[in-house]
């Protein structure tokens, strides 16, 4: 909500931020990936998470990555990608 002279306007934010993860990949441990940075219309630092993270050690195969992004309005965003581990 805003005031401008004798008008009140209200801003409904009813679109989620944008969170773009990286494409899936092959690595080996430990595994860095570019943390996604969401942005939103309105919100200028949506809070985000992933449930892996970068720099850590994956175990052998695929490992399915999701990350989050909500702004504070409460709308939320996910992506997710699939890390490979190779090697031991």
């Amino acid at each position: 909500m805003f005031h401008y002279k004798d008008t009140t306007c209200f801003i409904i934010d009813d679109e989620p931020p944008i969170l773009t993860c990286p494409q899936n990949f092959t690595s080996s441990n430990p595994v860095y990936f570019t943390i996604p940075t969401p942005t939103d219309n309105i919100d200028p630092s949506p809070e985000w998470t992933c449930d892996r993270q970068s720099y850590s050690n994956f175990p052998p195969g695929e490992t399915e990555v999701t990350c989050m992004a909500t702004d504070y309005a409460g709308n939320i965003a996910t992506c997710r990608f699939t890390v490979t581990r190779t090697g031991r």
